[in-house]
Parts: structure tokens; sequence; C-alpha cells
């Protein structure tokens, strides 16, 4: 797959569900909540009104504002759990939840925290589809190798250097 075919896919498959979580957001929501959400949901931070930024700053909780490795573990724990309600094997659930996590690191746009979260998931959700123990250091090890090979420019971000 050469980059435009990847550039298609994301301008036929991954903008029209932004839209569509965006309105469904507007249409539930209204001002400074939709803001809130857009930003937790997909990143959009510049949708969260200053005030509530400086609320959340004086509080001490900024860091809930940014998509993170949290968010990837809320939405990986919630996807899997569902998943396992169904009658699958328990290695269709978390290759379904592998995809399910990659589709939504493209969603935020390759965030730099949703991306090293997600392949640390996608390396524990893999242990244990062969049967073999994940080491969480071992995995971020890998996620920060992955990505100094795929964005080595990430490498001198804070982001990753908090890592």
């Amino acid at each position: 797959m050469c980059s435009s075919d990847l550039l298609d896919w994301s301008e036929r498959i991954v903008l029209p569900v932004r839209g569509l979580v965006r309105a469904a957001v507007r249409q539930n929501l209204e001002g400074e909540r939709a803001g809130l959400l857009l930003g937790l949901l997909l990143g959009e931070k510049e949708r969260i009104a200053d005030d509530v930024r400086e609320d959340f700053r004086k509080s001490g909780l900024a860091h809930v504002l940014v998509v993170s490795g949290m968010h990837v573990g809320i939405i990986a724990l919630f996807i899997l759990n569902a998943l396992y309600l169904l009658p699958l094997p328990r290695a269709y659930c978390r290759i379904m939840t592998m995809a399910f996590l990659l589709f939504y690191a493209l969603l935020t746009q390759l965030y730099p925290p949703v991306m090293r979260a997600v392949i640390v998931a996608c390396i524990v959700l893999g242990s244990a589809i062969v049967e073999r123990d994940a080491d969480a250091y071992n995995a971020l090890g890998w996620a920060a190798l992955i990505i100094m090979v795929l964005w080595p420019l990430r490498l001198l971000g804070l982001s990753f250097q908090l890592s």
C-alpha cells in the first residue's frame, strides 16, 4: 500500500467518521461541553474553551484534557469486554480490539501519546493471543523503537521524552 492509497483510505473512511463523531456530539451537546468532549475523544484541543482549560490547570487536572494512554486504555477495556460478551474466541476479540485501537489512532490523527499507547496495547493484546506474558516495560520499549523508526522527529518531542 503506497502513501497515496493510505491518503485515499483516510479521506474515504477516517475523515467521514471524524465528521460523524463531531455531528453526534454537536447534536447532543452545545458550547463548552461539546468542545470538551471533542477534545477528549478526538484530541481537538482547540475546541476546548480557554476558561475551561484554565479551570482544569488550576485544579491540577490539565492532563485529563489531553488524549493519552489513559483514554486508549479505557477504550481498549470497554471494547474488549464488550466483545467478550459475544460468542467469539478470545483471540478474535483481541484482534478486533487491536484493529479498533489502530482506527482510533487514525481518528486522533496519530497523536503521539495515542500512538504510543495503541502500540503498547497491541503488543500486550498480541502477546495474550500467542499465550505469552506481556511485560509493560518491554512493550513500552518496543513502542518507542517503532515510533523512532516511523517518525524519527517525534524523538525530540516532550511527550516522547517524558515516556
